[in-house]
């Protein structure tokens, strides 16, 4: 094999690997609505919010109280964290194409429980 034909082998192969990454990255692209759920401590029995995934960031949606900022892994695993004025939220979890779950914790407010999402339509 010449050293051209590796050369061209190697370039397809980067961006067969740049595309798949970049298709992965957007499987989670959207607005997402959640709801946090306090199982421990005194914070609100639900807190509810969205936020945008772009490629593989987590921020804020225009319309929701809780401002966002996280990240979303091609295998959907996830963290954020949530900011409300002095109050700090942290959730970790996974999304899959339409929902997610996991847990969340307030440190500023003593508080925890699960949290659900759901992608918006």
């Amino acid at each position: 094999m010449s050293l051209t034909h590796i050369a061209v082998a190697v370039a397809v192969m980067a961006t067969t690997s740049v595309a798949s990454s970049s298709a992965l990255a957007k499987k989670f692209d959207g607005r997402w609505t959640f709801v946090l759920t306090t199982e421990v401590g005194k914070c609100e029995p639900a807190i509810s919010g969205a936020f945008v995934v772009k490629a593989d960031d987590i921020a804020p949606d225009a319309d929701s109280p809780l401002k966002a900022d996280g990240a979303v892994e091609p295998s959907g695993a996830m963290w954020v964290r949530f900011s409300a004025g002095d109050d700090q939220y942290r959730a970790q979890g996974r999304l899959s194409a339409s929902g997610g779950s996991g847990a969340w914790s307030s440190g500023s407010r003593y508080c925890g429980g699960k949290w659900r999402a759901t992608r918006a339509r």
